[in-house]
């Protein structure tokens, strides 16, 4: 009982924009059940919005090494990396959540927008050209801009 009710103060907190207090709730429910991988990538989110990329990347990271195959712990990872500025890490991250959820908007607008930030960018110009030609630069999950 005690753990649930951490885990809806915890996600009525982000929903707030109260990220502080959503961090430690979700770190007290983390403590009630430590391999709860839903809750460490509920924390790295919290963590990104506060500009703790680091913590945020380890929190992803766990999430990850608890359940392999969900692709949001790929996608919080890919974020967290991108924050920091290791884009070839946060490519490879989207790319590996893609792998496992193809039609994933969400991981394809992380894995273009770590793209176009990254030193790659003039080789994978061709690819934008395309992506524009195919008016797939208009969606609103797909943003290519500099």
């Amino acid at each position: 009982m005690l753990f649930l009710e951490k885990v809806r103060q915890s996600n009525i907190a982000c929903q707030n924009g109260d990220f502080a207090t959503a961090v430690q709730l979700y770190t007290d429910a983390l403590l009630l059940d430590p391999t709860n991988h839903i809750l460490y990538s509920n924390r790295s989110a919290a963590r990104l919005k506060q500009g703790q990329f680091l913590l945020a990347l380890q929190d992803a990271t766990k999430a990850r090494e608890l359940c392999p195959n969900w692709p949001k712990a790929n996608f919080r990872q890919g974020v967290a990396l991108q924050c920091l500025g290791r884009y070839a890490e946060a490519l490879a991250a989207f790319s590996a959540g893609l792998a496992q959820d193809p039609n994933s908007k969400q991981l394809l607008s992380g894995l273009i927008e770590a793209s176009v930030k990254s030193p790659l960018r003039s080789a994978l110009e061709p690819t934008f050209e395309q992506l524009k030609n195919m008016n797939l630069d208009q969606s609103p999950f797909v943003v290519i801009s500099v």
